[in-house]
Order: C-alpha cells, then structure tokens, then sequence
C-alpha cells in the first residue's frame, strides 16, 4: 500500500467517526493501529458482500412468508444469496490480519457467516417452502446472522449499516394515516 493509500484508506474510514472515538488499537499509535486497518481494509468486503448476502435471504423470505409460488429452493435470489455468502466466507476466514484489536470484530463476522450458512442449509429442500416449522427456525438463523454484522459495527470503526427504523420513511410512516384522513 503507498502512502497516498493508506492516508485515503485512513480519511475514507474515519469520515464518520465522532472525534471522541478511541483509534485503532485503544490509542497505542503504535504498530498496531496500521495492522488493525490493514485487517478492516482486507475484510471490509466481506462485510459487504454478508450484508448483501442477508438482504437477498430477506427478499426471498418475504416471498416465502407471503405464499409465492416462486419462493422455492432454485429461486434466483438464494443462488445471489449463495454467491455473496461464499464470497464474503472466503474473505473472512482468510483474513491474515486478525490482530488483538480487530479479534472481537472477526469474531461476530464468523457468528454472521455460520448463521447465514445455516439458513441457506435450512433453504436447500423444496418441502420447506409451506412447512412454517422449517421457515421459522431459518428466519431465526438469519436474524442471528443480521445481529452479529450490527454487533460487529460497533467492534471497530468503518464497518456500517443502515438502521431502516430511524430512516426518514420510518418517521413518516405514522404521519400517513392522519394526511390520508384530512384530505
């Protein structure tokens, strides 16, 4: 990595950090804190690629839970689920740079990547698909999944996600009712 790299790849992470936030490594400055950002660098990706991973496993539950008939074990929105998963698990679990500070992180993308394994695992028969007893336990191992990547965000900095209960649509959701009636 340049210089020019790794003083971008320091502004880019750091760009919605409060300035209270502890640095790398609790502060040492030292060697440490350029390991623990070569170790979010490297893995950042793969939080990426987890995130999308639960997004389309979300998508097709929605279609499971509502009845479509094409929510089965050969949809495309598992196979992209699969995809980003496999991708995402090659970036965690060959990440060379797991240092002390980064550890309880990597910890919870492990957690998140078996959860979403076993939801996939859980999806592969096409007798689940009306079977609540098999939907449920599987919607569970992706809530698991989707907690440990919120965890994970506040392990270290530079790892976000998008809270949709304080999005400007939550806000406005209740205002909707009162507009719909005065008109």
């Amino acid at each position: 990595m340049t210089d020019f790299d790794s003083r971008m790849a320091g502004s880019i992470l750091t760009a919605d950090i409060p300035p209270d936030a502890v640095p790398f490594g609790g502060g040492s400055g030292g060697e440490q804190d350029s390991a623990t950002l070569a170790y979010v660098l490297a893995v950042r990706p793969a939080f990426e690629m987890l995130k999308h991973a639960a997004s389309q496993l979300a998508a097709f539950f929605i279609l499971a839970v509502t009845g479509s008939e094409a929510a089965g074990p050969h949809h495309p929105l598992l196979a992209e689920a699969r995809k980003a998963l496999q991708e995402a698990t090659d970036g965690v679990r060959s990440c060379p740079h797991v240092t002390d500070s980064a550890a309880h992180h990597h910890r919870h993308l492990l957690r998140a990547v078996a959860a979403m394994e076993a939801t996939l695992a859980a999806l592969r028969d096409a007798r689940w698909i009306k079977d609540k007893a098999v939907l449920d336990p599987a919607l569970h191992r992706l809530k698991s999944g989707w907690q440990e990547l919120h965890w994970a965000t506040a392990a270290l900095p530079g790892f976000e996600m998008v809270h949709l209960n304080q999005s400007c649509c939550a806000g406005h959701a209740f205002a909707r009712p009162a507009q719909q009636t005065a008109q």
